[in-house]
């Protein structure tokens, strides 16, 4: 594990199927940038000038294989039209649905997509190759979810009208995708989950469009990284197939053991998702030997977290373990 790559080079090397030297770092590190510019999240998320300076004294504390960009779980949401209600300045928030979405090519230039776009942009810029530009989104069925569950233009609830807005949701995913991806972005996580109670065409359309959006990310020659939820992982993957082998696929540290065996498998190429927070708390001589020896075991192709590190991280803590992957 103590090979020295270049992540650029380690993309590509995924893209034709061969995993790295040793695993990518890639936690995701987004909103603790609020933090630092002592600004409240909702300004934070909405301001590309503070999110670019947070990211820059990020990498100065942590230099991973990547830099987040952009994770807000209701980016898409907001972009289709939906309202975005918060309770306080600094969440949590919820989605309230008007009668009508916008088109996906409407939503791609909507709420903060263009905020996400530019701070890419910058980012990119500034890190000239250093370190993989990174960002997340909501997969189709995770995304029409939220759409479902509203009473106020959920789409419908029998199989057919799932499956539309399950087709409308993956519109929308694979249209900001590219808008990140021309812009410079070089991994795409996608948070994805099935969830209970939908309609077997809902199902379908859903992976469907999950590969869709994974082909559209690799067109470009960025990476597609699909992180399964807890207790997700058994029958998502088995269901997900052909668009589950078009992504590397991220299990929840909780399954861990089957990413192992996943590894040592014609399974996708995998990697692990770290607990979000894992790294809380004061930093360490030394960083849990435990955690390092299992990813050692695991061999998984990369590391990254389950979602959006804790505000109140350490950012030592993740360098520690960076450094203990890389010996």
């Amino acid at each position: 594990m103590g090979a020295v790559q270049n992540p650029r080079q380690a993309v590509a090397e995924l893209l034709r199927g061969k995993v790295p030297a040793r695993p990518l770092f890639l936690p995701i590190v987004f909103s603790l940038g609020a933090r630092i510019e002592n600004v409240p999240l909702r300004k934070y998320l909405g301001n590309p000038t503070k999110i670019t300076s947070a990211l820059r004294q990020v990498r100065g504390h942590l230099p991973a294989d990547g830099v987040t960009c952009y994770f807000d779980p209701l980016l898409e949401a907001e972009a289709m039209g939906g309202r975005v209600d918060w309770q306080t300045e600094e969440g949590p928030a919820e989605v309230r649905w008007p009668a009508g979405l916008r088109s996906a090519e409407e939503a791609a230039k909507s709420g903060r997509v263009p905020v996400a776009v530019d701070v890419i942009q910058r980012m990119k810029d500034a890190l000239r190759d250093t370190a993989l530009v990174m960002a997340g989104l909501s997969g189709p069925l995770a995304l029409a979810h939220l759409l479902l569950q509203s009473s106020e233009g959920g789409g419908g609830r029998d199989g057919a009208e799932q499956a539309e807005t399950v087709r409308a949701s993956g519109a929308a995913v694979g249209e900001i995708a590219r808008a990140m991806l021309e812009a410079g972005a070089d991994v795409v996580l996608i948070q994805e989950r099935i969830p209970g109670g939908l309609a077997e065409e809902c199902v379908a359309e859903g992976v469907a469009q999950l590969r869709t959006v994974a082909n559209i990310i690799q067109f470009y020659e960025a990476l597609p990284v699909l992180l399964l939820s807890a207790g997700d992982a058994r029958g998502p993957l088995a269901a997900f197939g052909g668009a589950a082998s078009a992504c590397v696929v991220c299990w929840d540290w909780s399954e861990r053991g089957r990413a192992q065996t996943a590894a040592e498998t014609d399974q996708p190429i995998c990697g692990v998702s770290l607990p979000v927070n894992a790294f809380d708390g004061a930093e360490r001589a030394e960083p849990d030997s435990g955690l390092v020896e299992t990813i050692r075991a695991v061999r998984p192709a990369l590391v990254t977290t389950a979602g959006d590190i804790s505000r109140i991280a350490n950012l030592k803590r993740l360098a520690q373990l960076r450094e203990a992957l890389e010996r």
